[in-house]
């Protein structure tokens, strides 16, 4: 009773400190109804109204928040000339208190992308699939380029969460092997032509919205511009879409950790395709969504699965 207590006064101080900073940001123009969705480690989120509309309202906890909300205007400012287009939406910045590391944003209207596809058949995850590629490939903008993959950087990272793993030996064993064949193939590809570009760096099914009835996908929680691997983008997305399809049918085949079609249907959209040389480096970055999403959180109830797409993914062919 007394840690429920203390965690509703922490909420309503949290709050009060919340409306305060916005107040103090945009004054009388400042959002109004705010509702906290979310206080974690890295901002708070509410809804509420400004100007007649439903809004995003987002405090980041910042160290630098001019610095942090310049880049964060810039990236939105490029996005801005992007979006909309036809059915692609982002959830895009209409005004910012740097000072206090507050953005508005805009609210798109839908349901998450996997609770969609939770329901929909084959051929409309397809069509749901390509059209999230397009948004990718309509944010890169004119940005789309191949430069050198520092293999070293990616090995190294991963290898000191790997070293903080406490899981069951099972576990271990599975990660150590994969971490082996991984650093291989890295080793292969090292400087090798990466597709890279201005990517969305968190682009998961929780931050992509579907409006079925108005036929659009909506983008949300852009930050920067983060010039990067496209691989990262990709992977971010087929693991948790292949997730998201094994948990209601744990037998799906797969090819390469991934679904197939999944796999498929993003690489057909215009402006995303990868050529033979550029291909393992999407095999790259799979690989290594599959062990970082088990090194962080091992007892998590997706680890079969995950477990499951790691072992396929070391069990594809490949030419290394």
């Amino acid at each position: 009773m007394i840690g429920l207590i203390r965690r509703a006064t922490t909420e309503r101080k949290s709050v009060a400190a919340f409306r305060r900073a916005v107040l103090d940001g945009f004054g009388s123009d400042a959002p109004q109804k705010l509702r906290l969705i979310k206080d974690g480690p890295l901002a708070r989120v509410a809804s509420g109204n400004w100007r007649g509309r439903e809004v995003i309202v987002k405090q980041f906890h910042s160290r630098d928040p001019e610095t942090d909300m310049a880049a964060m205007v810039a990236e939105h400012d490029r996005l801005h000339q992007l979006f909309p287009h036809g059915p692609l939406r982002a959830g895009l910045m209409l005004a910012h208190a740097a000072p206090q590391a507050i953005a508005i944003l805009e609210k798109g209207c839908g349901t998450r992308l996997d609770h969609v596809l939770d329901h929909a058949d084959d051929s409309t995850r397809t069509r749901l699939v390509e059209q999230s590629g397009a948004w990718l490939a309509r944010a890169l903008g004119e940005g789309r380029e191949r430069g050198a993959l520092h293999s070293r950087f990616w090995r190294d990272q991963l290898a000191n969460e790997v070293r903080e793993l406490r899981a069951a030996s099972e576990l271990t064993a599975l990660v150590t092997r994969a971490l082996g064949h991984w650093n291989a193939l890295g080793m292969s590809l090292n400087k090798g032509p990466v597709p890279r570009g201005p990517i969305h760096a968190d682009f998961a099914p929780h931050n992509i919205l579907v409006d079925q009835a108005r036929g659009e996908i909506w983008a949300f929680d852009i930050q920067r511009m983060t010039p990067m691997p496209l691989g990262l983008d990709f992977a971010r997305l087929l693991v948790a879409l292949s997730v998201q399809a094994q948990r209601q049918f744990p037998e799906t085949p797969l090819a390469y950790g991934v679904l197939a079609a999944d796999r498929a249907a993003l690489l057909s959209v215009p402006g995303l395709e990868h050529d033979a040389t550029e291909l393992p480096f999407l095999d790259f970055f799979i690989g290594h969504r599959l062990v970082k999403a088990l090194i962080d959180k091992p007892d998590h109830p997706n680890t079969p699965i995950l477990q499951r797409s790691l072992i396929n993914w070391l069990d594809t062919p490949r030419c290394l």
